[in-house]
C-alpha cells in the first residue's frame, strides 16, 4: 500500500501528517524506515535526504540517556514510558502468549 493511501499528506509533507500519527510511527509500510544518526553526521544526512527525498522525510526526535521513550507532537506528550518497563513487557510477551 502506498504511503499516500495510509497517510494522505505523506507525499506533500510528512511532518504535516497529524491525523494518523500512529500509522506514521508504527505502521508497516515497506517504503518507510527509521534511522539513528550521530549528531556530528546530522547536517550531512539532512543534506542528502533533502536532495534525494525533498520534503518526504522528517526528524522524529533524538536518542538520549534518559531511559525513557518520549514521543510528542507539538506541545503534547503522546507517549512517555520507562524503557526498562517496555523491555520487560516485550521480553515476556511471547512466553505469556504461548501460555495462553
Amino acid at each position: 500500500m502506498p504511503s499516500s493511501e495510509i497517510c494522505p499528506c505523506f507525499e506533500r509533507q510528512v511532518a504535516a501528517c497529524a491525523e494518523r500519527l500512529d500509522l506514521l510511527l508504527f505502521g508497516e509500510v515497506a517504503s518507510q524506515i527509521i534511522v539513528s544518526v550521530a549528531p556530528p553526521a546530522q547536517p550531512e544526512w539532512d543534506a542528502y535526504l533533502n536532495q534525494v527525498l525533498a520534503d518526504n522525510w522528517l526528524v522524529m526526535g533524538e536518542v538520549s540517556a534518559s531511559g525513557e521513550l518520549a514521543i510528542a507532537q507539538a506541545e503534547h506528550t503522546l507517549i512517555q514510558l520507562d524503557v526498562a518497563s517496555l523491555h520487560e513487557v516485550w521480553d515476556a510477551a511471547l512466553v505469556q502468549k504461548l501460555r495462553g
